[in-house]
């Protein structure tokens, strides 16, 4: 964490990666070993005050900052032939971080272009629906014919939401998952194998004081034959 400034704290960022945070807490609970923050200055304990609320308490009881002697205190834990030179160890790497990638800016060709999208639909035919804070609200769609594709696409205009879509017998056809689409809207499609109605969820129980508006398009595409 060795320069890192409050300069750096840019929100929407902070807000993806909180996102990131919660998502991986749901999927993966409890995997975390250990997390040891070293080189920290100050600004890093800001930081960490807006992630911690957000922790489970058995991932915070894991967080451990360590001082001066930080390579030490690595070596006790891991072993100095597995850890990296930059860490305090012996193991010789091409870069002073291992095989860890360092981000970097994101080139400008690898940006969201909605010209380049042919889903991106007109704004004019967008649906709005909103969803109140400890909610959800479901949006069903008819299905005549087995194999038609049903396509969606949506946009959430802050914050994230939680997608999943439901055939009206109860079967999960697709799981839910926690979005946000700040930087990129979300589009895909099923085949439907079962007719009958489907339930596009929305869900907002997650969210303690805030509605989430959402601008979607749907539509069902008979099968080719």
């Amino acid at each position: 964490m060795d320069g890192f400034s409050t300069d750096m704290l840019w929100m929407p960022g902070v807000k993806l990666y909180l996102g990131l945070i919660r998502m991986l807490q749901d999927l993966f609970p409890d995997s975390i070993r250990k997390i040891y923050v070293i080189r920290a200055p100050s600004a890093v304990q800001v930081a960490y005050n807006m992630v911690h609320p957000i922790l489970a308490k058995q991932t915070q009881q894991k967080v451990e900052f360590l001082g001066s002697d930080w390579k030490e205190k690595l070596q006790e834990v891991i072993s100095p032939d597995v850890l990296f030179e930059h860490w305090g160890g012996t193991r010789s790497a091409p870069t002073p971080f291992g095989h860890i990638r360092m981000g970097g800016k994101v080139p400008k060709e690898l940006h969201y272009n909605a010209k380049n999208n042919p889903e991106e639909p007109i704004s004019k035919s967008l649906t709005t629906l909103s969803v109140p804070a400890r909610s959800s609200q479901k949006v069903t769609v008819k299905v005549n014919k087995a194999g038609s594709p049903l396509k969606w696409f949506f946009r959430v205009t802050s914050g994230d939401i939680s997608f999943s879509v439901v055939h009206s017998e109860g079967k999960v056809m697709r799981p839910a998952l926690r979005l946000t689409t700040e930087w990129v809207p979300e589009w895909d499609e099923l085949t439907c194998d079962l007719v009958g109605e489907y339930h596009l969820v929305f869900d907002n129980t997650h969210g303690k004081l805030w509605s989430k508006e959402i601008k979607y398009r749907l539509q069902v595409i008979a099968p080719k034959a």
